[in-house]
């Protein structure tokens, strides 16, 4: 499946990095840690997040 690109300067607005635990991670699905990551990416991007641990 092929989304457009979210408008940055209305997207960053309403969204937030998605952050999970450890142990979220290690039991989340394969497209659920897809979807994190495609998110994240974006708002680094875009909207100027960090990735966590200030790196």
């Amino acid at each position: 499946m092929t989304t457009k690109p979210a408008d940055p300067s209305s997207w960053c607005q309403t969204n937030a990095p998605w952050t999970v635990s450890t142990a979220e991670l290690a039991v989340m699905s394969p497209d659920n840690k897809a979807k994190l990551v495609t998110h994240n990416e974006y708002g680094e991007a875009h909207c100027g997040w960090k990735p966590a641990g200030g790196a």
